[in-house]
């Protein structure tokens, strides 16, 4: 993996002297704003309420002190014909960052998948006319953050389709105007921390593919972007079935191994375990982290359901607890930065919500960055 560099002017960045790495590992536990800014229809479209000071606050009193801000932007342009956003989108969105300024968390402002424009049309081969589109809208919103201090971090994209060099190469020149772009407005995006996304932001594809990253003139400013999901049973199906007949899984984790001989054996899977997620994270460190890129892992998280056995509704509560926490803690001890997707808390009140799961978190995140290092052996 290389990226060139380039001679650049380095003049007081007031404000923003830390690295990737630093301010990465400087977010204890992340929160996504999932369904909201990036909703279609509009921020309330996907039945969350309308983001306050206080929805932000109650985030940081439950210990995040980062939050991913998921943003659509294609459908907020003035009209079909250009790429202009319409200034009251863009003044909504900086209200909603300004929200996270007051609090003092650090905020990650993405363009999310907005319809698929660029994140679905890259199989189709490189076209000119999506990588102006990307410069364009990172243009605006640069400019419109450019003065921001480094509690802003700008991510380019969100989970691209891509899963061959050919199509990560034409990821790699949608990431490229991204960058440009943030970089040619000045000011602190100079030294702005700046988040590609691998290859479907799957941990094997980023391994696989990501052999040479963008260009970046600001050295030590960029990172890279996976999201776990993984057993997807378990994290993402709420139905048998639903895909091919394949099952709900239940249950997570070793502790839980006793309903692999249940009656709620086809409920458990034993292939991605915490085993697994060592391993998993082990190679982002080795690709990526050891070599100077931080990970942000943007999104993780479960479906926490409801079932009429006690017993099992129990087992299902300890392996969600179980998977938040390994999966927070084998990120944070091998250097990678976790933001969750999910609801631990109402956003209205600040009460919690799904006690297992914010639990689960808070374990994990007591984990120290890279404290992998201090037992090669486990």
């Amino acid at each position: 993996m290389t990226q060139e560099g380039g001679n650049f002017p380095d003049p007081d960045p007031t404000g923003m002297s830390h690295t990737a790495m630093e301010l990465l590992h400087s977010i204890r536990k992340g929160w996504n704003l999932y369904n909201t800014l990036e909703a279609s229809g509009g921020e309330t479209a996907w039945g969350q309420p309308l983001t306050t000071q206080a929805v932000i606050n109650h985030a940081k009193a439950h210990g995040f002190n980062g939050i991913r801000i998921p943003c659509a932007w294609n459908q907020y342009v003035t009209d079909g014909t250009t790429s202009d956003i319409k200034p009251e989108w863009m003044a909504r969105v900086k209200e909603v960052v300004d929200y996270c300024m007051n609090a003092g968390v650090y905020a990650i402002l993405n363009i999310h998948w907005d319809g698929g424009w660029l994140e679905n049309d890259i199989p189709n081969g490189y076209n000119e006319a999506i990588e102006e589109k990307q410069r364009s809208f990172w243009k605006q919103i640069a400019t419109t953050f450019r003065d921001y201090d480094e509690h802003l971090i700008f991510a380019s994209a969100n989970e691209p389709n891509a899963d061959t060099p050919e199509q990560w190469e034409t990821l790699r020149k949608y990431h490229q105007a991204c960058i440009d772009a943030v970089r040619t407005t000045g000011g602190r995006n100079l030294y702005r921390t700046i988040i590609i996304q691998a290859p479907r932001t799957d941990i094997d594809l980023a391994v696989k593919l990501v052999d040479r990253l963008p260009n970046d003139p600001t050295p030590d400013r960029l990172g890279i972007e996976v999201h776990y999901y993984t057993p997807a049973p378990f994290c993402l199906l709420d139905e048998d079935g639903a895909w091919g007949g394949v099952m709900c899984q239940w249950f997570w984790g070793e502790e839980q191994d006793k309903y692999a001989t249940s009656d709620f054996s086809g409920r458990w899977q034993k292939e991605n375990n915490e085993p697994y997620v060592r391993e998993q994270f082990r190679k982002m460190y080795d690709t990526f982290v050891s070599k100077g890129y931080p990970v942000l892992m943007g999104e993780y998280g479960m479906i926490r359901r409801t079932l009429t056995d006690s017993s099992a509704q129990e087992g299902h509560d300890n392996s969600c607890r179980a998977f938040v926490r390994t999966v927070t803690s084998e990120a944070k001890a091998h250097g990678c930065t976790p933001c969750y997707w999910g609801g631990t808390f109402n956003r209205l009140s600040g009460e919690i919500t799904d006690t297992p799961v914010g639990e689960g978190l808070e374990e994990g995140a007591q984990t120290e960055y890279l404290s992998f290092k201090n037992n090669m052996n486990r």
